[in-house]
């Protein structure tokens, strides 16, 4: 059953029904409201193409999206995201993809189901695919400079098109479109003839952008990226917060030291014009738990290690850049200077994110404790950790400096050029301001 309301209107005296809303799931009127505008299309026109998006259901068991598909006109159009609800196990714990990310290269459950579905009831296939080089895996970069995993994806891809017929792409969000070397492997591996080793048109790429004597250390620079991404961490709070807004994303100081008794949330600082802007960055880290994954508690200490292991991959292949960048020819100089630049962004947002993490689990433990004495050796740890991730920010401004691109996004605009990390260095101020008055509190 459902609530026979909107989602939105869907709280009685207060108190929310938890039962799925009409057009959720169960959902048994969603294909007649789908009918209805297959109709109206196709009153003015026999050859728009009608697409259904299947992005929010792919977490639902798959005898119920074969009852929806099936019921659909059989000239539509199905589009399934390649990698979201995509199961994931860290030492135990499920944490599953919760939205686009190359950590993950082969595709998700969802996917596969709902390719097989849609090709058996004659419906055309789309995928969601992200497939020029940008996802939410972080925010505000041009691509993500993992191509040996891109170069998994796309034998996937082909796979799916052997084997369903998946031939239309949906390649880019709304991040907009940069040139980079995810897209000349992307261009060689669509056309035909196809190349038989995309390696190898990697290897070409990097030698026409970086000169010859620097190649091979190009190369494991990206090998090194490629595999750090083993080890990212896709959850929905990680990537509407700390990989969404880079190492400008802001550290609140969590016990609510307050005469208005309002949210500690704060609102990110976007351009007015901004199509989404801040309405897409949530400033006060927190888990954001779901059914499917395991509660926040038990992933985050976890989840550091993950990461852990991923910026000290990340770190070795910026090393291995810096090492090739004077071996780079003049006229190409700067293609070297700005993938360092970019390597370095995304170094900076690693550290972002482990260092939020740590900063919720001891934000969390000084306000169970008991113990004044506990309570105030964790307040210089948090002193400690907001000193560091302040100098991590500063740090970065030479990077986003150098490359206006880096810390931009189409429908958020800026949130991580020079502005806003020196914006974020005022807000840790003020939250280190926070942690002395709690302090004096203690002594009360």
């Amino acid at each position: 059953a459902t609530t026979g309301k909107r989602w939105h209107d869907s709280v009685i005296d207060g108190i929310p029904d938890t039962r799925p809303s009409p057009g959720w799931w169960p959902c048994t009127d969603y294909p007649d409201y789908i009918k209805g505008i297959h109709k109206a299309i196709r009153k003015h026109s026999d050859k728009a193409k009608i697409v259904l998006n299947t992005y929010n259901w792919g977490y639902v068991s798959e005898d119920l999206r074969r009852r929806l598909l099936s019921e659909l006109p059989k000239d539509m159009g199905v589009q399934i995201t390649y990698e979201i609800f995509k199961q994931n196990r860290v030492d135990g714990l499920s944490c599953p993809v919760m939205d686009y990310t190359i950590s993950a290269t082969e595709p998700g459950e969802y996917f596969l189901s709902e390719c097989a579905i849609a090709h058996e009831l004659g419906l055309e296939l789309c995928s969601t695919t992200n497939s020029i080089g940008a996802t939410w895996d972080f925010g505000a970069v041009p691509y993500v400079p993992a191509p040996y995993r891109w170069i998994k994806r796309f034998k996937h891809l082909y796979e799916a098109f052997e084997k369903w017929g998946l031939a239309h792409y949906y390649e880019t969000h709304h991040y907009g479109w940069w040139p980079n070397m995810v897209i000349d492997l992307r261009k060689a591996h669509i056309w035909s003839p196809r190349p038989d080793c995309l390696e190898e048109v990697l290897e070409k790429v990097v030698r026409r952008d970086y000169g010859e004597a620097a190649a091979a250390l190009v190369l494991e620079c990206l090998r090194d990226w490629s595999n750090a991404m083993d080890y990212y961490v896709a959850s929905n709070e990680d990537q509407y917060g700390p990989w969404r807004a880079g190492s400008a994303y802001p550290f609140i100081f969590q016990p609510n030291i307050t005469r208005t008794m309002g949210s500690k949330e704060i609102q990110f600082p976007t351009a007015p014009q901004a199509s989404f802007g801040y309405r897409i960055i949530k400033t006060l880290y927190q888990p954001y738990e779901n059914a499917q994954q395991s509660p926040g508690p038990l992933r985050y200490p976890k989840e550091i290690k993950q990461l852990e292991k991923m910026l000290a991959l990340w770190e070795a292949g910026v090393q291995k850049l810096q090492k090739a960048l004077p071996l780079i020819p003049a006229n190409k100089r700067d293609n070297g200077v700005r993938l360092e630049a970019l390597g370095l962004y995304i170094l900076h947002s690693c550290r972002t994110t482990i260092n939020i993490k740590h900063w919720w689990l001891l934000n969390t433990k000084l306000q169970a404790s008991g113990c004044k004495q506990e309570m105030l050796a964790i307040l210089e740890q948090l002193r400690q950790l907001a000193k560091a991730e302040k100098q991590n920010a500063l740090d970065l401004m030479p990077a986003v400096e150098l490359d206006s691109r880096l810390g931009w996004e189409p429908s958020m605009e800026y949130v991580c050029d020079k502005w806003h990390l020196q914006w974020k260095a005022r807000q840790i101020d003020s939250t280190l301001r926070e942690i002395d008055t709690y302090q004096t509190m203690l002594e009360l």
